[in-house]
């Protein structure tokens, strides 16, 4: 998720086959200032993060419709408002959706008109015949009612330019149709501006829609993913880890020391001291210079949140290598 300022539109982005979301950040980033639109990218079963998920046309389907809903559901972005960028193999979910929902726009880049038709022209009838029609492009561009951008490179080897035209010619929306002459299947679409940022900005009239309350990502959802992480480290070590020792609150903040004295039971806790008017039958006496000292520390300590013995080891209003920090207030740092 790469949230623009103010933006109201939203991208749902499909990548390629040889790809994943790590591999797609650069470009999303870039995509997303030079678009001034917020965007969310997918990932299939059997790619990346999901690579322990069978792959399957199924899969990616379920996966491009559940970020589809969420957009419109969770994030109340409007039809209009939302638009489909497919890649390569991306190009059959964001086809699939735009032939059923009434959205913004779509993008397709080096889209093919079918799995069957794309491997024919790499390895034969003979063995395409005996494989299963896989993303219909062809058939279901027609039901696209949504502005349509087909871009595909005059050198692409993979997939063949004809694939766009025959989707282009079929497409009855308003449509444009790139082919740039120097541009291969797998070339940065923004190393030239004239393959992809001219004419997506002038086509859609980018950015678009702006709103002084853009689509916000609900906290709830990074709270879930920092669940999931803890119960995979559980199921991994063996044990639930603690908060101050996971990784994930490294990365987050500075953890307290809470956890760390609960699971030390309070053994490092500093015996009382006797009082000096209790060593001497309760009479007061004249305390020496290095009592003194002593009482001075432990006065300016407390008039800092916490005695010398809970400063040594971390408790309330510690103050260790210049971090400051207050477990009773949530473990909130300040240099």
């Amino acid at each position: 998720w790469l949230p623009s300022p103010k933006a109201a539109g939203v991208m749902l982005f499909c990548h390629g086959n040889a790809e994943d979301l790590g591999m797609c950040f650069p470009f999303l980033k870039h995509m997303q200032q030079q678009f001034k639109m917020n965007v969310l990218a997918v990932e299939y079963p059997g790619y990346g993060l999901l690579g322990h998920l069978p792959a399957s046309e199924a899969g990616v389907k379920e996966v491009a419709l559940t970020a589809f809903r969420f957009i419109l559901d969770e994030l109340k972005v409007a039809y209009e408002q939302l638009m489909l960028f497919g890649r390569s193999v991306g190009s059959g979910p964001s086809v699939y959706l735009a032939s059923r929902f009434p959205i913004g726009g779509l993008i397709l880049v080096a889209a093919f008109t079918s799995v069957r038709d794309a491997a024919r022209s790499l390895v034969g009838d003979a063995i395409a015949h005996f494989l299963d029609e896989r993303f219909p492009n062809l058939s279901l561009i027609s039901n696209v009612s949504c502005p349509t951008l087909f871009i595909h490179g005059e050198k692409d080897s993979l997939i063949a330019p004809s694939h766009s035209m025959a989707l282009f010619k079929n497409c009855r929306a308003r449509k444009l149709l790139i082919t740039p002459p120097g541009m291969e299947h797998n070339t940065n679409l923004f190393v030239d501006a004239q393959f992809l940022a001219i004419p997506a900005i002038n086509f859609f009239g980018l950015p678009g829609y702006q709103q002084d309350e853009p689509p916000q990502m609900p906290p709830r959802f990074f709270e879930d993913g920092r669940q999931q992480f803890l119960l995979r480290q559980k199921r991994a070590d063996g044990g639930p880890p603690t908060e101050a020792e996971s990784p994930w609150f490294l990365f987050c903040g500075c953890p307290t020391t809470r956890a760390k004295r609960e699971k030390s039971g309070g053994a490092d806790e500093a015996p009382p001291q006797e009082a000096p008017e209790a060593a001497h039958g309760g009479e007061p006496r004249a305390a020496a210079h290095g009592d003194v000292a002593s009482a001075a520390k432990e006065t300016r300590a407390a008039a800092f949140g916490g005695s010398l013995a809970g400063r040594a080891r971390g408790g309330p209003g510690e103050e260790v290598g210049g971090w400051q920090g207050s477990a009773e207030e949530g473990g909130g740092c300040v240099v």
